[in-house]
């Protein structure tokens, strides 16, 4: 499950997901009634702009305070004297995080958990408020004697430090119950006999806040807020665990002590710990987010500025790595540790309190960089249609296997899966499927009416003879969500029952007058009851009339002939000329608002409910919000999004159209609920009908119609999740006060993100459509790096301009003011701005942090002689100190761009209207073709742009790897034909005496799943697994299959270092399920399958294969084939387990260009 970062703090959840083009309405109006920008909600900064600021110091800090209030009474002249002023004091504590950490705290951090990054990176945290690094003191020093720098820079009381996991690894000795650190502790009390303390992941051990006074100070140091004061103080933390971590004393002089110019430690005696360097690596980011995923998540009216603050780490990664390494990151409590005495510390180890930690792992000094990723995304096949990459395919079969072949193909380019159908009579077949996101543009309407089931709206090929259930699916669909969301239909029962009874109603009282009957309404008959009192008053006069005429006038009462009565039943042939009429008037009548506009429309009812004004329903509130909902896909399951993982692969973007008649079926089976008492359908017809009136009108006073998405795209990458906040714009730029164009963008999945759009591409001969989308770095989530380059030798730095003026005119903004390099061990005037480590005796042989204030020292002094001279003018640059906000900037990589072009469709105007027409029934496809008429037109390749300052690219660090194969096609799902699932070699039945079944067993790509050898990339890859049954079923039951695949990075026999994807998924037998985990005993990974049935077992004659495909593998990389041995266990009923023959995986070098793409 995807975990979301924190939201802004005091704000609440969005009212909806359309929450975008719901925002974009009410900012339009607010800035047509107050002349305010209307993206600014009280943002000074331009969208995806941001400020930097070097700290923001909180009001009042954390700790003890006494106030003092005094109260004078001054008595007027000639009263009673005055009185002596009264004082009170009153003690008072501020309380904030000191040994836990909130769960809301922490935004994000780079690189994100679990993923990789080059050496020179920097790791960071982002930080949910802006002044939780100065919310304690980190030095008291600072405090007690303020710095020259004081007023821009303060000493934050959290630091970011990576380390390696063996730098924090604890021995036996120290993890001792007995003796070790923790003996003291209820941790050790509460131990069974025979437990061991056990460090985490991340290498801490988590302790109760309460016990950090008990550890065995023999064996460790600790600073000194690790005291019964401060635990006493810590009321809310008291009963809660806190994590720690023990770095060795050696490593730790290092990361505080105080360095000269040239980096060497002081040697002077009674030097104390050193914290003064982390203050230039703390700063704060003023960021207006809109356009961003997560963090512009807000409703209209609150700003889309947010303020979030960044700690960044001085440490790198290790380097000179041959293999990929792990990484452990902590953000880490310094407070207290400059009063640690005495220092050097005699203890082998430091405890420090870890409030966050996370892992990654380093990679090679030569691999991808993010930068790298962003150009390969748009590059070759990363950029097309939501559906597979399908090869070529070249056969000599008969023409009309042949045809069939390419009808199958066209089907899987059109977006088609193969699902398993069960018809009505009980048979299991195939049927075609594709959810409402398709590759081609398809013609609307395709359909008219109401269906009664959703059967009506299947498509039979008569060519292949499979049906295709696509829209019954949507149907069936739309109901269910309608019955599960109770609010909806309750209130759409509500609205039927009442748009039926009063047109009813009303229908009844047209037939009575046009049939010459009296009829009179309660409005009416309250009306005439002054006339009716006032006509029985003169009956006993007229009684006594001398006219003598009452009794012939009785006489002909009896002889007039009634009118004919016309039948008033719903079903009568004078109600059903005109019902549904009255329908659709009453059905208006529901659907309107007040507020936003007056009078009536164009069509004589009153104007429709739009969400911006009032509605004359509360129940047709309800039901509109779920229809408009549907519209924008809120709430659909994902596997109806995607039909098939192969549509989607990784490291791609997937353009897709929005088919309009799959919405329509949905909405169509969301509105036929309460269907017993609407026998024709006309009800329905009419809130529809009713709902199209808001789709056609323009918005009052907003000058456009209703938004509703048409097209849209996938992105699936690691830069999702390691850049969440990923910023989408589209050009041509539309006007603020235009409608919107970005309606949902959702991150769906850690490394997926989802974008609707209201507009397509550019059309033939259409004006104001898509042109190209940009995918931007958010600017808080830019990530750091040491330099230019680095190795154990070398480290360059590439120094950016910076203005400390507003609006500089340079023609050179993007070009480095000077590139300087440093050698280790080299000295000159210059100082040392990295330190490679000292000396393997102090402990610390791999020290390998940034000498900051020394590069903060020649960065401005670079920065003040170059700009002001012979790279500037005078004034461009006149900052008086180092601060962290100049060397956040320099330390930035830039904030890099992906564009993509998107090609023009044809011309074919299309609006979105639920159909409302007469009764459907089964449509059938003519052989040959299929609905989706604009075949092809789908966003083709995509053109990359990268734009940021110049860094070096991919091909000038001289990387070993060969470039990405972006033509690979990816895994399927489902079966599609016989000839594109992996073929398996056949094997002649054995001789075993064991008369085991049998079954065969190989490994391919799934790019390539006709291989017999696997490419050893340095990207992840998907491999399928094929075991396909051979002989010998006869009466075996089968329980269980293991398959053992050893990983180990040292090891040419094995297939890769670890392993953390997504997992085991079966490719077409339903009856078994995939699990995996990874046994430490023998450093493998085991794939288990696991028979769904409530038996648990399953009999081997209906197994007639068990492939599987394994997600997100990284084969280990070597310099030569190998072959990797892999072992299957298979467990039957009531026998022993039995042990297959093992199978090999062929790993070979890849190849190096990349594969071409295959023709369309």
């Amino acid at each position: 499950m995807h975990i979301r970062p924190p939201r802004r703090r005091h704000s609440r959840p969005v009212s909806s997901r359309r929450y975008l083009s719901l925002r974009h309405g009410h900012r339009v109006l607010r800035a047509l009634e107050t002349g305010i920008a209307a993206h600014a909600d009280g943002s000074d900064l331009a969208p995806g702009h941001e400020r930097l600021h070097s700290s923001k110091v909180p009001g009042i800090k954390a700790g003890e305070y006494e106030l003092d209030a005094t109260q004078t009474i001054v008595a007027r002249e000639g009263e009673q004297p005055e009185l002596a002023p009264k004082t009170t004091k009153q003690h008072v504590t501020v309380v904030a995080p000191r040994f836990v950490l909130p769960s809301e705290a922490v935004y994000s951090v780079y690189p994100a958990p679990g993923q990789s990054a080059r050496p020179e990176v920097l790791p960071h945290v982002v930080l949910n408020d802006a002044t939780f690094p100065w919310e304690r003191s980190g030095s008291e020093n600072a405090e007690a004697k303020p710095p020259e720098d004081y007023e821009w820079n303060r000493v934050p009381w959290v630091a970011v430090l990576a380390f390696t996991a063996d730098e924090l690894a604890l021995t036996p000795e120290e993890l001792a119950t007995e003796t070790g650190i923790f003996r003291n502790t209820t941790l050790v009390k509460n131990m069974r006999p025979g437990d061991n303390v056990s460090q985490t992941e991340a290498m801490a051990v988590m302790l109760p806040v309460a016990d950090v006074v008990n550890l065995g100070l023999d064996h460790v140091a600790v600073p000194t807020t690790f005291n019964s004061k401060a635990v006493e103080d810590a009321v809310d933390e008291k009963n809660a665990n806190t994590s720690l971590i023990f770095p060795k004393s050696g490593l730790f002089r290092h990361l505080f002590a105080t360095y000269d110019k040239h980096g060497k430690i002081a040697q002077e005696a009674g030097v104390a710990p050193d914290v003064s360097r982390y203050r230039l690596l703390a700063h704060v980011r003023h960021v207006n987010t809109e356009g961003m995923t997560h963090a512009d998540e807000v409703d209209a009216g609150e700003p889309s500025d947010r303020e979030f603050a960044a700690v960044v780490s001085h440490r790198t990664g290790p380097l000179g790595l041959a293999a990929p390494g792990k990484v452990v990151v902590h953000m880490v409590s310094i407070e207290g540790i400059e009063a640690m005495a005495p220092f050097p510390v005699v203890q082998a180890r430091v405890a420090m309190v870890s409030l966050h930690s996370w892992t990654y792992m380093c990679l090679p000094g030569n691999s991808f960089s993010a930068a790298d990723s962003f150009a390969a995304l748009g590059e070759g096949t990363a950029c097309g249609p939501l559906r597979p990459v399908m090869p070529s395919w070249k056969t000599q079969e008969p023409e009309e296997e042949a045809d069939v072949k390419a009808r199958v193909l066209r089907r899987v380019a059109d977006g088609y899966s193969l699902t398993r159908y069960r018809v009505k009579t009980g048979e299991t077949t195939a049927a075609f499927t594709r959810g409402p996101l398709v590759p081609t543009d398809v013609r609307y309407p395709l359909f008219a009416g109401n269906s009664a089931s959703g059967a009506s709206l299947h498509i039979m090929d008569r060519q292949l003879g499979v049906l295709d259930i696509s829209y019954s699916a949507a149907w069936q669909l739309g109901k269910a969500l309608g019955m599960a969301d109770q609010a909806f239909a309750a209130a759409l029962g509500r609205v039927r029952k009442q748009v039926g009874q009063v047109a009813h109603n009303r229908a009844q009282v047209r037939v009575l007058a046009d049939a010459g009957i009296a009829f009179k309404g309660k409005e009416e008959l309250i009306r005439s009851i002054a006339g009716t009192v006032e006509r029985l008053a003169a009956l006993p006069a007229q009684r006594h009339s001398p006219t003598g005429g009452r009794l012939d006038a009785a006489a002909a009462r009896w002889r007039t002939i009634p009118p004919p009565v016309p039948s008033l039943s719903r079903h009568g042939a004078e109600i059903s000329e005109i019902l549904d009429e009255e329908l659709h008037t009453a059905a208006c009548e529901i659907a309107s608002g007040s507020g936003g506009a007056t009078g009536v429309a164009e069509d004589g009812h009153p104007p429709p409910y739009n969400e911006y004004n009032t509605a004359a329903s509360p129940d047709w509130m309800v039901v509109h919000k779920f229809v408009t909902d549907l519209l924008h896909l809120v709430n659909i399951p994902p596997h109806y999004l995607v039909t098939d993982p192969s549509h989607l692969p990784q490291e791609s973007i997937r353009f897709f159209h929005v088919d309009q008649n799959w919405l329509d079926a949905a909405v169509d089976g969301a509105l036929s609920l309460g269907n017993h008492a609407d026998h024709g359908g006309g009800v329905r017809r009419a809130l529809k009908a009713a709902y199209n009136r808001y789709l056609a009108a323009d918005l009052p006073a907003l000058a456009y119609r209703p938004a509703v998405p048409r097209y849209g795209f996938f992105v699936r990458s690691v830069l999702i999740t390691q850049f969440a906040d990923m910023r989408v714009t589209t050009e041509p730029a539309r006007s603020k006060l235009d409608g919107p164009v970005l309606l949902r963008q959702e991150i769906v999945d850690p490394e997926i993100m989802f974008c609707l759009l209201t507009d397509q591409p550019k059309r033939a001969g259409a004006e104001g459509e898509l042109l190209s989308l940009m995918l931007t770095q958010p600017p808080h989530q830019q990530y750091f790096t040491a330099g230019r380059a680095l190795d154990s030798k070398t480290i360059t730095l590439s120094y950016k301009r910076n203005y400390t003026m507003e609006d500089v005119q340079d023609p050179h903004r993007s070009d480095p003011v000077e590139l300087r390099e440093w050698k280790r061990g080299h000295h000159d005037d210059r100082g040392a701005v990295f330190i490679w480590g000292g000396k393997p005796e102090e402990g610390a042989a791999d020290v390998r942090t940034l000498h900051v204030e020394n590069l903060a020292d020649d960065l401005r002094a670079v920065l003040t002689a170059k700009m002001n001279g012979d790279s500037g003018q005078a004034g461009w640059f006149a900052e008086q100190k180092p601060t962290s906000g100049l060397l956040a900037y320099q330390l930035n990589e830039p904030s890099w761009q992906l564009k993509v072009q998107l090609p023009p469709l044809p011309r074919r105007p299309s609006a979105m209207q639920l159909s409302c027409g007469a009764a459907r029934t089964v449509m059938v496809a003519a052989a040959g073709r299929t609905f989706a008429e604009a075949r092809g037109t789908h966003a083709a390749a995509a053109a990359a742009m990268l734009a940021g300052a110049p860094f070096p690219t991919y091909a000038e660090r001289n990387t070993q790897f060969a470039p990405l194969p972006f033509g690979r096609m990816p895994y399927a799902r489902t079966a599609i034909s016989a000839s594109i699932l992996p073929r398996t070699p056949e094997i002649a039945p054995s001789d075993d005496p064991t008369g085991f079944p049998k079954f065969s067993y190989s490994v391919a790509p799934a790019d390539n799943p006709e291989s017999m050898t696997v490419e050893m990339h340095p990207y992840r890859q998907d491999l399928i697994f094929s075991i396909n049954y051979v002989s010998g079923a006869m009466a075996y039951m089968l329980r269980k299959l293991t398959v053992s695949i050893p990983m180990t990075v040292a090891d040419n026999a094995n297939l890769a270092g670890s392993y953390d994807g997504a997992g085991a998924t079966m490719l077409s037998n339903l009856r078994f399920v995939a699990r995996h985990a990874v046994s430490d005993a023998n450093n493998s990974l085991l794939v288990v399958l696991l028979p769904r049935s409530r038996a648990k077992k399953v009999a081997a004659s209906l197994i007639p294969d068990m492939s599987f495909l394994l997600a997100g593998v990284q084969v280990n990389a070597e310099d030569g084939p190998r072959k990797v041995t892999v072992s299957v266990e298979i467990e039957y009923n009531n026998i022993p387990v039995f042990k297959a023959p093992p199978f090999y995986i062929d790993l070979v070098k890849p190849l190096k260009e990349p594969v071409e793409p295959p023709p369309e």
